[in-house]
Protein backbone atom coordinates (compact mmCIF):
# COMPACT_ATOMS: atom_id res chain seq x y z
CA UNK A 1 0.00 0.00 0.00
CA UNK A 2 1.60 3.37 -1.05
CA UNK A 3 2.00 6.33 1.35
CA UNK A 4 -0.82 7.99 -0.80
CA UNK A 5 -3.24 5.83 0.10
CA UNK A 6 -2.24 5.13 3.49
CA UNK A 7 -2.74 8.76 3.91
CA UNK A 8 -5.47 8.91 2.92
CA UNK A 9 -7.20 6.21 4.68
CA UNK A 10 -5.85 8.42 8.08
CA UNK A 11 -7.27 10.97 7.06
CA UNK A 12 -10.68 9.59 6.56
CA UNK A 13 -10.31 7.50 9.41
CA UNK A 14 -10.00 10.59 11.90
CA UNK A 15 -12.30 12.70 10.26
CA UNK A 16 -14.68 9.90 11.01
CA UNK A 17 -13.60 9.51 14.83
CA UNK A 18 -13.71 12.89 15.75
CA UNK A 19 -17.21 13.28 13.86
CA UNK A 20 -18.05 10.08 16.02
CA UNK A 21 -17.04 11.85 18.95
CA UNK A 22 -19.26 14.88 18.58
CA UNK A 23 -21.96 12.50 18.01
CA UNK A 24 -21.12 11.29 21.40
CA UNK A 25 -22.28 14.59 23.00
CA UNK A 26 -25.07 14.29 21.07
CA UNK A 27 -25.76 10.52 22.71
CA UNK A 28 -25.61 11.04 26.02
CA UNK A 29 -28.79 12.63 26.98
CA UNK A 30 -28.32 12.74 30.60
CA UNK A 31 -25.15 12.61 33.24
CA UNK A 32 -24.27 9.00 34.26
CA UNK A 33 -22.82 8.02 38.12
CA UNK A 34 -20.42 10.34 39.38
CA UNK A 35 -21.40 12.95 36.66
CA UNK A 36 -24.39 13.93 38.26
CA UNK A 37 -22.25 14.82 41.14
CA UNK A 38 -19.95 16.47 39.60
CA UNK A 39 -22.10 18.85 36.96
CA UNK A 40 -24.45 19.19 40.31
CA UNK A 41 -21.96 20.86 42.07
CA UNK A 42 -20.54 22.80 39.03
CA UNK A 43 -23.72 24.17 39.31
CA UNK A 44 -23.52 24.95 42.98
CA UNK A 45 -20.05 26.69 43.03
CA UNK A 46 -20.79 30.13 41.66
CA UNK A 47 -23.40 30.33 43.96
CA UNK A 48 -21.97 29.55 47.91
CA UNK A 49 -18.31 28.56 46.80
CA UNK A 50 -18.60 25.79 48.31
CA UNK A 51 -18.01 22.08 47.11
CA UNK A 52 -21.93 20.78 47.52
CA UNK A 53 -24.98 19.78 45.79
CA UNK A 54 -27.39 22.16 45.39
CA UNK A 55 -29.96 20.35 47.85
CA UNK A 56 -30.57 19.76 51.22
CA UNK A 57 -29.85 16.28 52.67
CA UNK A 58 -28.39 15.15 55.73
CA UNK A 59 -24.82 16.81 56.18
CA UNK A 60 -21.94 15.33 57.82
CA UNK A 61 -21.65 16.51 61.99
CA UNK A 62 -18.00 18.11 61.41
CA UNK A 63 -19.68 20.14 58.39
CA UNK A 64 -22.98 21.07 60.16
CA UNK A 65 -22.08 24.35 61.33
CA UNK A 66 -20.85 25.12 57.83
CA UNK A 67 -23.74 24.20 55.84
CA UNK A 68 -27.20 22.53 55.51
CA UNK A 69 -26.86 21.14 51.66
CA UNK A 70 -25.05 17.83 51.13
CA UNK A 71 -21.71 18.07 50.72
CA UNK A 72 -19.18 15.66 48.58
CA UNK A 73 -16.44 14.39 49.74
CA UNK A 74 -15.10 11.82 47.81
CA UNK A 75 -14.74 13.77 44.60
CA UNK A 76 -11.90 15.58 43.82
CA UNK A 77 -11.89 19.17 42.55
CA UNK A 78 -10.35 20.17 39.04
CA UNK A 79 -12.80 18.95 36.44
CA UNK A 80 -16.12 20.34 39.24
CA UNK A 81 -14.46 23.24 38.97
CA UNK A 82 -13.57 23.64 35.10
CA UNK A 83 -16.87 22.80 34.20
CA UNK A 84 -18.06 25.65 36.72
CA UNK A 85 -16.15 28.09 35.21
CA UNK A 86 -17.10 27.60 31.56
CA UNK A 87 -20.30 27.19 32.26
CA UNK A 88 -20.46 30.94 34.27
CA UNK A 89 -18.63 32.65 31.58
CA UNK A 90 -20.56 30.76 28.63
CA UNK A 91 -24.01 31.11 30.63
CA UNK A 92 -24.84 27.25 29.25
CA UNK A 93 -25.78 24.24 31.78
CA UNK A 94 -23.17 22.57 33.75
CA UNK A 95 -23.81 19.23 31.59
CA UNK A 96 -23.31 20.78 27.99
CA UNK A 97 -20.35 22.17 29.43
CA UNK A 98 -19.32 19.14 30.67
CA UNK A 99 -19.48 17.17 27.74
CA UNK A 100 -18.03 19.66 25.38
CA UNK A 101 -14.66 19.77 27.75
CA UNK A 102 -14.77 15.85 27.73
CA UNK A 103 -14.62 16.53 23.70
CA UNK A 104 -12.08 18.83 23.44
CA UNK A 105 -9.82 16.44 25.96
CA UNK A 106 -10.80 13.36 23.58
CA UNK A 107 -9.65 14.95 20.77
CA UNK A 108 -6.48 16.53 22.11
CA UNK A 109 -5.31 12.77 23.29
CA UNK A 110 -5.71 11.66 19.76
CA UNK A 111 -2.62 13.76 19.16
CA UNK A 112 -0.67 13.14 22.29
CA UNK A 113 -1.16 9.33 21.67
CA UNK A 114 0.42 9.65 18.06
CA UNK A 115 3.12 11.50 19.76
CA UNK A 116 3.96 8.69 22.49
CA UNK A 117 3.70 6.13 19.93
CA UNK A 118 6.13 8.05 18.15
CA UNK A 119 9.28 7.21 20.79
CA UNK A 120 8.59 3.62 20.50
CA UNK A 121 7.56 2.97 16.95
CA UNK A 122 8.08 3.97 12.96
CA UNK A 123 5.40 6.16 11.54
CA UNK A 124 3.20 3.54 10.06
CA UNK A 125 2.50 1.81 13.28
CA UNK A 126 2.16 4.75 15.14
CA UNK A 127 -0.57 5.60 12.53
CA UNK A 128 -2.17 2.22 13.03
CA UNK A 129 -1.93 2.55 16.93
CA UNK A 130 -3.55 5.73 16.67
CA UNK A 131 -6.40 4.55 14.51
CA UNK A 132 -7.29 1.48 16.68
CA UNK A 133 -7.08 3.80 19.55
CA UNK A 134 -9.55 6.92 17.92
CA UNK A 135 -11.96 3.79 16.56
CA UNK A 136 -12.33 2.47 20.09
CA UNK A 137 -16.41 2.79 21.51
CA UNK A 138 -14.95 3.62 24.86
CA UNK A 139 -12.96 6.53 24.17
CA UNK A 140 -15.72 7.55 21.81
CA UNK A 141 -18.20 7.34 24.28
CA UNK A 142 -16.08 8.93 26.85
CA UNK A 143 -15.32 11.90 24.42
CA UNK A 144 -19.05 12.99 25.05
CA UNK A 145 -20.32 11.77 27.79
CA UNK A 146 -18.68 14.61 30.22
CA UNK A 147 -16.86 12.70 32.89
CA UNK A 148 -13.39 13.14 34.08
CA UNK A 149 -11.50 10.23 32.14
CA UNK A 150 -10.85 11.95 28.79
CA UNK A 151 -8.74 14.82 30.53
CA UNK A 152 -7.50 12.41 32.96
CA UNK A 153 -6.34 9.94 30.12
CA UNK A 154 -4.73 13.27 28.40
CA UNK A 155 -3.25 14.61 31.78
CA UNK A 156 -1.42 11.17 31.93
CA UNK A 157 0.07 10.89 28.30
CA UNK A 158 1.18 14.40 28.27
CA UNK A 159 3.34 13.27 31.76
CA UNK A 160 4.06 9.84 30.43
CA UNK A 161 5.37 11.51 27.28
CA UNK A 162 7.43 13.84 29.59
CA UNK A 163 8.98 11.10 31.79
CA UNK A 164 10.15 9.20 28.67
CA UNK A 165 11.59 11.85 26.37
CA UNK A 166 11.79 14.66 27.49
CA UNK A 167 15.79 15.85 29.20
CA UNK A 168 14.74 16.47 32.87
CA UNK A 169 18.12 18.07 33.58
CA UNK A 170 16.07 21.21 32.51
CA UNK A 171 14.33 22.80 34.57
CA UNK A 172 11.43 23.92 32.20
CA UNK A 173 10.91 20.34 31.84
CA UNK A 174 10.96 19.32 35.50
CA UNK A 175 8.08 22.20 36.08
CA UNK A 176 5.80 21.52 33.31
CA UNK A 177 5.59 17.25 33.82
CA UNK A 178 5.49 17.97 37.75
CA UNK A 179 2.53 20.33 36.64
CA UNK A 180 0.93 17.70 34.79
CA UNK A 181 1.04 14.98 37.63
CA UNK A 182 -0.36 17.79 40.32
CA UNK A 183 -3.14 18.29 38.09
CA UNK A 184 -3.12 14.36 37.46
CA UNK A 185 -4.36 13.86 40.96
CA UNK A 186 -6.86 17.15 41.23
CA UNK A 187 -8.64 14.64 38.63
CA UNK A 188 -8.56 11.63 40.18
CA UNK A 189 -6.95 11.03 43.79
CA UNK A 190 -5.29 7.24 43.10
CA UNK A 191 -3.19 8.81 40.86
CA UNK A 192 -1.25 10.20 43.76
CA UNK A 193 0.31 6.20 43.12
CA UNK A 194 2.39 8.22 39.71
CA UNK A 195 4.05 10.18 42.46
CA UNK A 196 7.50 7.50 41.98
CA UNK A 197 7.80 7.95 38.46
CA UNK A 198 9.47 11.02 38.69
CA UNK A 199 12.47 8.98 39.84
CA UNK A 200 12.17 7.02 36.47
CA UNK A 201 12.54 10.16 34.97
CA UNK A 202 15.94 10.56 36.77
CA UNK A 203 16.70 7.00 36.41
CA UNK A 204 16.62 7.13 32.50
CA UNK A 205 18.96 10.45 32.71
CA UNK A 206 21.54 8.28 34.72
CA UNK A 207 21.62 10.13 37.66
CA UNK A 208 19.73 11.98 41.23
CA UNK A 209 19.73 15.49 40.52
CA UNK A 210 18.29 16.88 44.38
CA UNK A 211 17.93 20.30 42.91
CA UNK A 212 15.89 19.49 40.70
CA UNK A 213 13.86 16.07 42.63
CA UNK A 214 13.14 18.77 45.40
CA UNK A 215 11.63 21.38 42.55
CA UNK A 216 9.63 18.47 41.30
CA UNK A 217 8.23 17.44 44.54
CA UNK A 218 7.81 21.89 45.53
CA UNK A 219 5.73 22.20 41.94
CA UNK A 220 3.67 19.09 42.83
CA UNK A 221 2.50 20.19 46.02
CA UNK A 222 2.47 24.21 44.69
CA UNK A 223 -0.47 22.25 42.55
CA UNK A 224 -2.84 20.77 45.60
CA UNK A 225 -1.64 23.80 47.65
CA UNK A 226 -4.87 25.71 46.70
CA UNK A 227 -7.33 22.89 47.13
CA UNK A 228 -5.56 22.36 50.90
CA UNK A 229 -6.02 25.68 51.48
CA UNK A 230 -9.72 25.54 50.11
CA UNK A 231 -10.43 23.04 52.50
CA UNK A 232 -9.07 24.67 55.68
CA UNK A 233 -10.22 27.76 54.81
CA UNK A 234 -14.01 26.19 54.70
CA UNK A 235 -14.30 23.06 55.95
CA UNK A 236 -11.66 23.34 58.55
CA UNK A 237 -9.77 20.06 57.35
CA UNK A 238 -7.36 19.97 54.90
CA UNK A 239 -8.35 16.23 53.58
CA UNK A 240 -11.98 16.72 53.34
CA UNK A 241 -12.89 15.73 49.66
CA UNK A 242 -10.58 12.38 49.77
CA UNK A 243 -11.30 9.09 48.71
CA UNK A 244 -10.17 7.89 52.48
CA UNK A 245 -14.53 7.48 52.85
CA UNK A 246 -13.78 4.73 50.46
CA UNK A 247 -11.31 2.98 52.45
CA UNK A 248 -13.15 3.91 55.85
CA UNK A 249 -16.16 2.16 54.02
CA UNK A 250 -14.08 -1.30 53.34
CA UNK A 251 -12.40 -0.84 56.73
CA UNK A 252 -15.66 -1.07 58.35
CA UNK A 253 -15.21 2.74 59.93
CA UNK A 254 -17.98 4.06 58.02
CA UNK A 255 -21.06 2.77 60.48
CA UNK A 256 -23.17 5.67 61.75
CA UNK A 257 -25.94 7.06 62.72
CA UNK A 258 -27.79 10.08 62.01
CA UNK A 259 -29.10 12.16 64.71
CA UNK A 260 -31.85 15.44 64.80
CA UNK A 261 -29.54 18.16 65.96
CA UNK A 262 -30.79 21.87 65.55
CA UNK A 263 -33.16 21.32 63.22
CA UNK A 264 -30.85 19.70 61.08
CA UNK A 265 -30.31 15.57 60.41
CA UNK A 266 -26.66 14.95 61.17
CA UNK A 267 -24.61 11.82 60.05
CA UNK A 268 -22.26 10.66 62.83
CA UNK A 269 -19.45 8.24 61.61
CA UNK A 270 -18.10 5.87 64.49
CA UNK A 271 -14.32 5.24 63.78
CA UNK A 272 -13.17 2.19 64.73
CA UNK A 273 -9.56 1.08 65.40
CA UNK A 274 -8.24 -0.26 62.00
CA UNK A 275 -5.68 1.54 60.02
CA UNK A 276 -4.08 1.25 56.33
CA UNK A 277 -2.72 -2.19 57.30
CA UNK A 278 -6.35 -3.33 57.50
CA UNK A 279 -7.25 -2.43 53.93
CA UNK A 280 -4.28 -3.79 52.73
CA UNK A 281 -4.81 -7.50 53.85
CA UNK A 282 -8.85 -6.98 52.20
CA UNK A 283 -6.66 -6.48 48.93
CA UNK A 284 -6.19 -9.91 47.61
CA UNK A 285 -9.87 -10.45 48.21
CA UNK A 286 -10.94 -8.27 45.54
CA UNK A 287 -7.20 -8.03 43.06
CA UNK A 288 -7.55 -11.10 41.83
CA UNK A 289 -11.56 -10.89 40.57
CA UNK A 290 -10.81 -7.31 39.44
CA UNK A 291 -7.65 -8.76 37.77
CA UNK A 292 -9.72 -11.08 35.84
CA UNK A 293 -12.21 -8.90 34.94
CA UNK A 294 -9.44 -6.52 33.32
CA UNK A 295 -8.23 -9.87 31.11
CA UNK A 296 -12.17 -10.34 29.77
CA UNK A 297 -12.77 -6.79 29.02
CA UNK A 298 -9.47 -5.96 27.54
CA UNK A 299 -10.36 -8.81 24.88
CA UNK A 300 -13.19 -6.41 24.04
CA UNK A 301 -11.70 -3.45 24.24
CA UNK A 302 -8.55 -4.21 22.67
CA UNK A 303 -9.30 -7.38 20.43
CA UNK A 304 -6.71 -9.55 18.38
CA UNK A 305 -3.76 -7.71 19.81
CA UNK A 306 -4.48 -8.33 23.93
CA UNK A 307 -3.33 -12.13 23.62
CA UNK A 308 -0.13 -10.66 22.37
CA UNK A 309 0.55 -9.50 25.94
CA UNK A 310 0.99 -13.06 26.95
CA UNK A 311 4.54 -13.06 25.37
CA UNK A 312 6.07 -10.12 26.70
CA UNK A 313 7.53 -12.02 29.35
CA UNK A 314 9.69 -13.79 26.75
CA UNK A 315 11.18 -10.77 25.57
CA UNK A 316 11.72 -8.86 29.20
CA UNK A 317 14.95 -8.53 29.32
CA UNK A 318 15.36 -7.32 25.37
CA UNK A 319 12.57 -4.91 26.04
CA UNK A 320 13.94 -3.36 29.55
CA UNK A 321 17.33 -2.61 28.00
CA UNK A 322 15.99 0.37 26.49
CA UNK A 323 15.19 2.91 29.69
CA UNK A 324 11.99 4.66 28.27
CA UNK A 325 10.15 0.92 27.55
CA UNK A 326 11.03 -0.12 30.89
CA UNK A 327 9.74 3.26 32.42
CA UNK A 328 6.83 3.43 30.29
CA UNK A 329 6.17 -0.53 31.92
CA UNK A 330 6.73 0.44 35.39
CA UNK A 331 3.80 3.26 34.93
CA UNK A 332 1.54 0.76 33.31
CA UNK A 333 2.17 -1.33 36.18
CA UNK A 334 1.68 1.26 38.59
CA UNK A 335 -2.04 1.78 36.63
CA UNK A 336 -2.46 -1.76 36.77
CA UNK A 337 -2.23 -2.48 40.58
CA UNK A 338 -3.58 1.18 41.15
CA UNK A 339 -6.89 0.17 40.18
CA UNK A 340 -7.18 -3.63 40.62
CA UNK A 341 -6.54 -2.97 44.17
CA UNK A 342 -9.63 -0.78 44.18
CA UNK A 343 -12.58 -2.12 46.17
CA UNK A 344 -14.90 -2.77 42.40
CA UNK A 345 -12.45 -2.05 39.13
CA UNK A 346 -15.05 -0.09 37.87
CA UNK A 347 -15.08 -0.53 33.72
CA UNK A 348 -14.73 3.35 33.19
CA UNK A 349 -11.16 3.21 34.52
CA UNK A 350 -10.59 1.00 31.61
CA UNK A 351 -10.27 4.53 29.62
CA UNK A 352 -6.66 5.54 30.87
CA UNK A 353 -5.81 1.88 31.05
CA UNK A 354 -6.71 1.60 27.27
CA UNK A 355 -3.66 3.11 25.63
CA UNK A 356 -1.07 2.08 27.72
CA UNK A 357 -2.06 -1.96 27.01
CA UNK A 358 -2.58 -0.98 23.18
CA UNK A 359 1.48 0.95 23.03
CA UNK A 360 1.86 -2.60 25.05
CA UNK A 361 0.47 -5.29 22.63
CA UNK A 362 2.87 -3.04 20.00
CA UNK A 363 6.23 -3.66 22.08
CA UNK A 364 4.66 -7.33 22.68
CA UNK A 365 4.85 -8.03 18.44
CA UNK A 366 7.75 -5.78 18.18
CA UNK A 367 10.46 -8.76 17.52
CA UNK A 368 7.97 -10.06 15.12
CA UNK A 369 8.55 -9.96 11.36
CA UNK A 370 7.28 -6.45 9.96
CA UNK A 371 4.55 -8.16 7.57
CA UNK A 372 3.36 -9.90 10.15
CA UNK A 373 3.27 -6.65 12.45
CA UNK A 374 1.21 -4.97 9.99
CA UNK A 375 -1.34 -7.82 9.16
CA UNK A 376 -1.99 -8.01 13.32
CA UNK A 377 -2.53 -4.16 13.44
CA UNK A 378 -4.69 -4.23 10.50
CA UNK A 379 -6.56 -7.24 12.23
CA UNK A 380 -6.59 -5.36 15.54
CA UNK A 381 -8.25 -2.07 13.56
CA UNK A 382 -10.59 -4.15 12.43
CA UNK A 383 -11.88 -5.63 15.19
CA UNK A 384 -12.14 -2.74 16.82
CA UNK A 385 -13.99 -1.12 14.36
CA UNK A 386 -16.55 -4.17 14.57
CA UNK A 387 -16.92 -4.00 18.27
CA UNK A 388 -17.88 -0.90 18.33
CA UNK A 389 -20.53 -0.88 15.56
CA UNK A 390 -21.87 -3.84 17.73
CA UNK A 391 -21.99 -1.39 20.54
CA UNK A 392 -23.42 1.11 18.57
CA UNK A 393 -25.72 -0.69 17.08
CA UNK A 394 -27.03 -3.15 20.28
CA UNK A 395 -27.58 0.26 22.40
CA UNK A 396 -30.27 2.40 20.91
CA UNK A 397 -28.93 5.11 23.42
CA UNK A 398 -25.70 4.79 21.95
CA UNK A 399 -23.94 4.85 25.27
CA UNK A 400 -20.82 2.90 26.80
CA UNK A 401 -20.34 4.43 30.63
CA UNK A 402 -21.52 0.96 32.26
CA UNK A 403 -20.41 -1.54 29.90
CA UNK A 404 -22.91 -4.17 29.83
CA UNK A 405 -22.81 -4.94 26.04
CA UNK A 406 -20.43 -7.82 26.16
CA UNK A 407 -19.55 -8.70 29.65
CA UNK A 408 -21.57 -7.28 32.74
CA UNK A 409 -20.14 -4.48 34.30
CA UNK A 410 -18.68 -5.36 38.13
CA UNK A 411 -20.37 -1.90 39.35
CA UNK A 412 -23.68 -2.25 37.77
CA UNK A 413 -24.46 -5.90 36.52
CA UNK A 414 -27.21 -5.03 34.66
CA UNK A 415 -25.29 -2.68 32.35
CA UNK A 416 -25.48 0.25 30.24
CA UNK A 417 -28.78 -0.37 28.84
CA UNK A 418 -31.04 -0.86 32.36
CA UNK A 419 -29.09 2.31 33.27
CA UNK A 420 -30.17 4.24 30.44
CA UNK A 421 -34.23 2.83 30.48
CA UNK A 422 -34.17 4.27 34.63
CA UNK A 423 -33.04 7.99 33.25
CA UNK A 424 -34.95 7.48 30.76
CA UNK A 425 -38.01 7.05 33.12
CA UNK A 426 -37.06 9.15 35.35
CA UNK A 427 -36.85 11.84 33.27
CA UNK A 428 -40.41 10.71 31.83
CA UNK A 429 -41.75 10.13 35.10
CA UNK A 430 -40.99 14.20 36.05
CA UNK A 431 -43.14 15.51 34.30
CA UNK A 432 -46.34 14.07 36.63
CA UNK A 433 -44.52 15.90 39.77
CA UNK A 434 -45.64 18.88 41.14
CA UNK A 435 -44.12 21.91 41.06
CA UNK A 436 -45.78 23.71 43.88
CA UNK A 437 -43.94 22.20 47.06
CA UNK A 438 -40.38 20.12 48.15
CA UNK A 439 -39.66 16.62 46.81
CA UNK A 440 -38.06 14.14 49.06
CA UNK A 441 -35.85 12.42 46.18
CA UNK A 442 -32.59 10.59 45.22
CA UNK A 443 -29.86 12.84 43.35
CA UNK A 444 -30.69 11.34 39.73
CA UNK A 445 -34.27 11.65 39.70
CA UNK A 446 -33.26 15.25 41.69
CA UNK A 447 -31.59 16.28 38.12
CA UNK A 448 -35.44 16.31 36.47
CA UNK A 449 -36.74 18.91 38.88
CA UNK A 450 -36.13 22.25 39.84
CA UNK A 451 -38.30 21.79 42.76
CA UNK A 452 -36.43 22.91 45.81
CA UNK A 453 -35.05 19.20 46.54
CA UNK A 454 -34.47 17.03 49.91
CA UNK A 455 -31.84 14.22 49.30
CA UNK A 456 -32.68 12.03 51.83
CA UNK A 457 -35.90 9.77 51.93
CA UNK A 458 -37.27 10.55 55.35
CA UNK A 459 -39.09 7.65 56.29
CA UNK A 460 -36.78 5.78 58.00
CA UNK A 461 -35.99 8.49 60.46
CA UNK A 462 -37.63 8.96 63.77
CA UNK A 463 -37.84 12.66 63.16
CA UNK A 464 -40.16 12.51 60.13
CA UNK A 465 -42.99 15.54 61.12
CA UNK A 466 -39.77 17.82 62.18
CA UNK A 467 -38.09 16.84 58.40
CA UNK A 468 -41.35 17.02 56.45
CA UNK A 469 -41.59 20.63 58.43
CA UNK A 470 -38.35 22.04 58.61
CA UNK A 471 -37.73 20.98 54.57
CA UNK A 472 -41.43 22.27 53.79
CA UNK A 473 -41.24 18.33 51.77
CA UNK A 474 -44.30 17.78 50.05
CA UNK A 475 -43.94 14.84 48.05
CA UNK A 476 -41.44 11.73 48.12
CA UNK A 477 -40.17 10.49 44.95
CA UNK A 478 -39.03 6.95 45.00
CA UNK A 479 -38.70 3.26 43.38
CA UNK A 480 -41.26 1.19 44.43
CA UNK A 481 -44.48 1.32 46.97
CA UNK A 482 -44.04 2.38 50.37
CA UNK A 483 -44.80 -0.91 52.41
CA UNK A 484 -48.64 -0.87 54.13
CA UNK A 485 -46.87 -0.75 57.54
CA UNK A 486 -45.14 1.80 57.42
CA UNK A 487 -48.29 3.89 55.52
CA UNK A 488 -50.27 2.59 58.52
CA UNK A 489 -47.85 4.81 61.01
CA UNK A 490 -48.02 7.78 58.71
CA UNK A 491 -51.20 8.68 57.44
CA UNK A 492 -50.87 11.52 56.24
CA UNK A 493 -48.59 9.92 53.15
CA UNK A 494 -50.89 9.20 50.37
CA UNK A 495 -49.90 7.77 47.27
CA UNK A 496 -50.34 10.05 43.93
CA UNK A 497 -48.95 8.92 41.03
CA UNK A 498 -47.09 5.48 39.61
CA UNK A 499 -45.45 4.03 36.40
CA UNK A 500 -43.29 1.23 35.69
CA UNK A 501 -41.93 1.52 39.20
CA UNK A 502 -41.78 4.93 39.85
CA UNK A 503 -43.70 6.09 43.05
CA UNK A 504 -44.61 9.86 43.53
CA UNK A 505 -46.57 10.24 47.68
CA UNK A 506 -47.65 13.50 48.60
CA UNK A 507 -47.65 14.69 52.17
CA UNK A 508 -50.64 16.15 53.62
CA UNK A 509 -50.55 18.84 56.11
CA UNK A 510 -52.60 17.74 59.45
Amino acid sequence: MNKTVIRLLVGIVLVLAIFWRIKAVEFNLYPHGDVFQEVLVARELPKSYLFTLPYQGVVDSHLAQVTDKVVITDKPPLWPFMISFFSYISQNDTFLVAKYLSLFFGILSLGIFYKLARVFFEKEFSLLAMLIFSTNYLMIDFSGNGSRYMIQTFLLLCLIYGLVVKNWREKRVVIVSSSFLGLLVLVNYPMVAMLPAIFFAYFRNGYLDLKNIFLSLAVFTICLTPWISYNLYNYGTPLLATNLSRIETELGTSSAVTTWEEGKLVFQSSIQNKTLIDYISLIPGFAFPNFVFLAKKMLVVLPVLTPFLLILPFYWRQLLKNKRIAIFFLITFIQVITFISWRVLKFRFFVSISPLFLISGLLAIEHFRKPIRRYILWATLLGTVIVSIAIYSKNPWHTYYYNGVFTEDQFRQEGELSYMEMLSRHHKFSSLVPRNGGVSTDMERAYFLDNPIYLTNPLGSDHFQEIVSTYKIKYLWQEGAIDKITLAKLPMVRLKAQMEGEYLYSIEEQ
